[in-house]
């Protein structure tokens, strides 16, 4: 009996050790797993890290670009304001040189040299439509024409 005993001794140890061996392999398995699960949890947050400051970076180009966008648009804005304002003088002197066109042809005393000198200010009130055109500012030059008109305007009259 002692050898039945002996021997259901030995075999309940085998058991037990068996589950012992069981336990460790599993100790071993989560082991694993949460050494697994951390790597993967630091690689994760240091993506997270990366688009993060990825993001940042991005907004803060974004803010950086915000003034620049709106001192384009304060330019742009002075440019189309004086383009405007020289485009209806323009329109403004060429009305002035029809007048004095008119006022001269009303004269019995007209000359070639006034006729001249109204056409040759025409052309280069026309000549400057272009270049206001293309941006450019020309108050001098329309400046000039103002004088030379009012010399012509004080004759006639």
């Amino acid at each position: 009996m002692a050898r039945k005993y002996d021997e259901r001794f030995d075999e309940l140890t085998g058991l037990v050790r068996k589950a012992v061996g069981r336990v460790d392999e599993m100790h071993l398995e989560m082991r694993d797993m949460r050494q697994e699960m951390r790597s993967e949890a630091v690689e994760n947050g240091l993506r997270f890290e990366r688009l993060e400051s990825s993001l940042q970076v991005t907004a803060g180009r974004q803010n950086d670009v915000i003034p620049k966008v709106i001192e384009i648009q304060k330019s742009v804005n002075r440019i189309s304001e004086t383009q405007t304002e020289q485009s209806f003088k323009i329109v403004e002197l060429l009305n002035r040189v029809d007048d004095v066109d008119r006022g001269l042809k009303r004269l019995d005393e007209r000359t070639v040299e006034m006729e001249s000198e109204v056409n040759e200010v025409r052309r280069i009130v026309m000549s400057l439509i272009d270049p206001i055109l293309d941006g450019k500012t020309l108050w001098a030059n329309i400046s000039h024409i103002e004088e030379r008109l009012a010399r012509l305007e004080e004759k006639i009259s």
